[in-house]
């Protein structure tokens, strides 16, 4: 025990406020309460609109005061809240500044995801990512669908040069392609020499061991 008291509460609770004073300074706020109700409200919607093993994940990467704010009222459930919409999740947190008229509910949410992602790690922010913190977000709502055309673009052109040179070509574009589109750009290289050696796996098992014609096309 410290002279004020046990040592791990004592940190905990210097842990706590310095989230609350570091999300008071981003909000641009000089007022603890208005940041603890906006980190509740918004943490509850988020917690309820995940799957249960999902929701206790993102609980474990919460320091331990903040998870207990987290987890209070909780009851666990293996299907999340049905009500998964942009204005549903903004209803939440707009009930908890309803004496706060000048209060934009879709501009404290985005602040708080800010907040968050600098807090939680990068691979429980992957997985928050499927939920409303999306939803809230214009730009990466246009970037999911740019890669959804971009998944069927590389899918269509590799089918079609299958068809015209051969299952090979097919594969090392498909391949290429997801490496390309999808993968860090720091990693390109790396992208590509898996390309390269699936192809070639494929080219061994298919095309020398199990005799498939890979480079019969329409072409030749």
């Amino acid at each position: 025990m410290t002279k004020n008291g046990i040592h791990t509460l004592d940190e905990t609770l210097q842990v706590a406020n310095q989230w609350l004073k570091e999300l008071n300074l981003a909000m641009g706020w000089d007022d603890g309460n208005r940041s603890y109700r906006l980190l509740r409200a918004t943490l509850h919607a988020l917690r309820d609109r995940l799957p249960a093993h999902e929701a206790v994940h993102l609980g474990a990467q919460l320091p331990m005061l903040i998870r207990g704010l987290y987890y209070d009222g909780w009851q666990m459930r293996e299907s999340p809240s049905s009500e998964r919409s942009r204005d549903a999740f903004l209803a939440h947190i707009e009930a908890a500044f309803k004496q706060d008229p000048n209060a934009d509910p879709e501009a404290l949410v985005r602040k708080v995801f800010a907040f968050l992602a600098g807090k939680i790690s990068a691979g429980e922010i992957g997985d928050v990512d499927d939920t409303e913190l999306k939803v809230l977000d214009a730009p990466t709502k246009q970037a999911r669908r740019k890669r959804f055309y971009q998944a069927w673009a590389i899918l269509l052109v590799s089918t079609g040069v299958g068809i015209l040179g051969g299952f090979l070509f097919s594969t090392v574009l498909l391949f290429a392609g997801f490496g390309l589109a999808f993968g860090r750009r720091e990693n390109g290289v790396k992208n590509m020499i898996v390309a390269i050696s699936m192809t070639v796996l494929v080219y061994v098992v298919f095309g020398r061991i199990m005799a498939v014609p890979l480079l019969d096309g329409v072409l030749w």
